[in-house]
């Protein structure tokens, strides 16, 4: 009885901890719909979730697995991009939607569509990007500089 009894706490402990994991991911849409999920800033090029994750890297691959590029969006939600770049700079946005499978989708995404965006010629704004669908969507960008090293800002925004 007492093997029973500690794998089934083990097990209990194991799926509890992963539900909350999942949960994080999930909560922050519900309470903050326009929180901030990533922000990039030159001339290092890091962006917000790649500076913290070099400071958890003591802590392990579990902590910095909290610092992934993605975000739950509910249907009709979106992300908006604040941009200051330089004068001919090109910046492209690339958003990936995962498959719908409830928890499962915090741990692995099974790409279902992908939105591509590219702003040439202008150094301020700002763009918006809706989805009709709810789902998990990894987003990502790539600036490509006229002379390198010069500054530039994006900010990330849940819409």
């Amino acid at each position: 009885m007492g093997l029973k009894r500690t794998l089934g706490s083990a097990l209990s402990i194991i799926l509890g901890a992963a539900l909350c994991y999942a949960g994080l991911h999930y909560i922050p849409t519900l309470l903050r719909p326009t929180q901030v999920v990533d922000a990039v800033i030159s001339p290092s090029g890091k962006s917000a979730l790649d500076r913290d994750r070099n400071r958890l890297q003591r802590f392990g691959i579990y902590a910095q697995s909290f610092l992934l590029r993605r975000t739950y969006l509910r249907a009709g939600q979106g992300l908006t991009v604040h941009y200051t770049l330089p004068a001919g700079a090109t910046l492209d946005l690339n958003i990936k939607q995962c498959r719908r499978s409830f928890v499962i989708e915090v741990f692995h995404c099974t790409l279902v569509s992908q939105q591509s965006v590219r702003i040439e010629n202008k150094t301020n704004g700002r763009r918006t990007l809706k989805f009709a669908e709810p789902g998990f969507y990894h987003f990502d960008e790539t600036v490509t500089l006229a002379r390198p090293n010069e500054a530039y800002k994006l900010v990330w925004v849940r819409s």
